[in-house]
């Protein structure tokens, strides 16, 4: 059995995306100000090096991308005139040199595209060599080592991707988009003390938003004060800096001020940072909204800028299949991240009963989330529903010895009887089920208990047992307590065994 939706705590720790796609959202992008400093191009400068020793199509491509985002493109003007006029770079490459020397930037960050993400799960593993490759060839680029990183993370060979990290803070940990990746990084393998000192240590922590936020984000999700609060507060009303580039700053603020209590402080920091909205910052609004009382005067739209947000927006709403949809975008933009997982799993298994999809899901975030215990019960559930039974019985016997929650202890039981139920011993899943429920009313999880009176009634109407009526009416009678539009789903699910 699955859980409804997780919606748990959520700080605004940095996107950890390739260096294009962070180049598309603007996370890397000089800072907008008047008269400020930029982003320092650690980066740009290795690569113009690598060009001035190996003049060759590839480096000039990544001395222009680089250019474009650290806001230096006069600087490699004549690279960009080389890119734009070889006849085998990719068409990608050439529009965006072309774009620079026309100065139409606007048009060249509307087209970038997501370069690891649009990558298929099935193909990584070709990705990773192709990178390796590239870095026999230029070891001392930092961008390619945070790639492979991120490559390596989704694969879940957490080793191979820690070392190739490391070595990225070795070469550039000043930079931004190297630091907030690190960060991220050690967020994901459970060490926030590291991922902490990373930002802290940082040159231009005090002057940079982008860093700023990571920051206070981390000490929030260590449950530690932030020095860097009041910093944060002046550099949130300097006047230097464009709303963009203060967009997640206010966010991570908004969030501190909601956790205390102070509602009327965090809409307006809230609102604040949704004026040019970062991805990130589009939502955190959403989540304050749905969890802290935070009530904007212009809701976040699914429209808007953030598939997570626009994924829980229809999910509120049922729309399920779009629901779904913006699930798919946001696991391709966070591929490593367990939520996306979870929440687009649930969707596609509890609401739409496309278990074959959920097993897709599920499969490809438990290569980055072996230890997560929610995704091994869920594809346990959705291999289950398939009548994968031997599969099922695998996946669901990693969880012994496991630390489980007393929630997710519940749902594990009640998987264990579908599962059985799946393999012709009724009686002990019959069991099975009824003890989840028994746990979950002992311990007051009035909607657990419905649920799994839902799928033990859709059990027993599958192989016509006698009590069949009698545990679909105790169904019926449980639902009550489901916030909509769960409750009329199941609702719809019962009516539909009883006609059966």
């Amino acid at each position: 059995m699955l859980e409804l939706t997780q919606d748990l705590d959520r700080q605004v720790v940095p996107r950890w995306r390739s260096f294009v796609a962070a180049m598309k959202f603007g996370e890397v992008s000089a800072l907008n100000s008047t008269g400020g400093q930029r982003l320092p191009v650690e980066v740009l400068n290795d690569l113009l090096e690598d060009w001035r020793r190996s003049p060759s199509i590839s480096v000039a491509c990544d001395v222009v991308s680089a250019a474009f985002a650290s806001g230096h493109v006069e600087a490699v003007r004549s690279v960009s005139e080389f890119v734009a006029n070889d006849s085998s770079a990719l068409p990608l490459a050439k529009q965006l040199a072309t774009d620079c020397l026309t100065g139409n930037y606007k048009r060249a960050s509307d087209r970038l595209i997501n370069g690891f993400g649009g990558t298929s799960f099935d193909k990584l593993p070709q990705y990773v060599g192709t990178v390796r490759q590239r870095l026999r060839e230029y070891p001392r680029n930092p961008v390619l080592w945070t790639n492979l990183a991120l490559a390596q993370t989704t694969l879940g060979n957490l080793e191979g991707a820690s070392r190739a990290i490391r070595i990225a803070l070795g070469l550039a940990s000043n930079n931004r988009f190297v630091a907030r990746a690190a960060c991220r990084f050690f967020i994901h393998v459970g060490d926030l003390e590291r991922a902490h000192a990373i930002v802290l240590h940082t040159d231009g922590l005090r002057s940079d938003p982008w860093l700023l936020s990571s920051e206070l984000a981390v000490a929030g999700a260590r449950r530690r004060n932030s020095r860097n609060v009041r910093t944060a507060r002046r550099l949130l009303v300097s006047q230097d800096l464009s709303p963009f580039s203060l967009s997640e700053l206010s966010s991570a603020l908004a969030t501190l001020e909601a956790h205390a209590g102070n509602i009327k402080k965090a809409k307006r920091l809230c609102e604040s940072s949704l004026v040019e909205p970062a991805e990130n910052s589009v939502a955190q609004a959403a989540w304050l909204g749905r969890n802290t009382g935070v009530r904007l005067s212009v809701p976040v739209q699914e429209k808007d800028t953030s598939h997570e947000a626009a994924s829980w927006i229809a999910t509120k709403a049922g729309d399920w299949k779009q629901a779904l949809l913006h699930a798919f975008e946001w696991q391709s933009e966070q591929p490593f991240s367990s939520r996306p997982v979870i929440h687009g799993g649930t969707i596609a298994t509890s609401m739409l009963e496309d278990f074959e999809q959920a097993e897709t899901i599920l499969r490809q975030g438990a290569l980055s989330n072996r230890d997560d215990v929610t995704i091994t019960n869920n594809l346990a559930f959705a291999l289950a529903k398939q009548d994968k039974v031997a599969d099922a019985s695998e996946v669901i016997g990693r969880l012994s010895g496991c630390v489980i929650t007393p929630r997710v202890a519940i749902c594990i039981t009640a998987t264990q009887g579908l599962i059985h139920f799946r393999s012709g011993a009724s009686d002990r899943g019959r069991q099975l089920y009824q003890e989840a429920i028994r746990a979950a009313e002992a311990q007051r999880f009035d909607d657990l208990s419905a649920v799994a009176k839902v799928y033990l009634a859709m059990e027993e109407a599958r192989g016509s047992s006698k009590e069949h009526l009698a545990i679909v009416d105790d169904a019926f009678n449980s639902i009550k307590v489901l916030p909509e539009p769960f409750r009329s789903l199941h609702r719809r699910r019962l009516e539909k065994v009883q006609r059966s």
